[in-house]
């Protein structure tokens, strides 16, 4: 037969465990779904996109092109 405190450890460490899980996978759908990427042309020349997962499609210039910069744009779109 187990020991009860060996058994209510065991429960502590279920439960911990089980926030853990949630919290990475809340993590990583956050990282999934928002993201920058920052692109450096051959020549010196940059752009950046933002991405979001929303409930609508939108595209909008966060920074408008420059000499040296293409600009900088937000996309949202949506999962299926």
């Amino acid at each position: 037969m187990m020991d009860m405190n060996y058994l209510r450890k065991l429960q502590k460490m279920a439960s911990c465990m089980e926030k853990l899980v949630i919290t990475l996978i809340m993590i990583l759908k956050t990282v999934l779904l928002t993201a920058t990427v920052l692109y450096k042309g051959p020549v010196g020349t940059r752009a950046g996109v933002i991405w979001q997962v929303e409930d609508k499609v939108k595209f909008t210039t966060e920074i408008e092109p420059e000499k040296d910069r293409w600009g900088v744009y937000n996309i949202w779109f949506t999962i299926l």
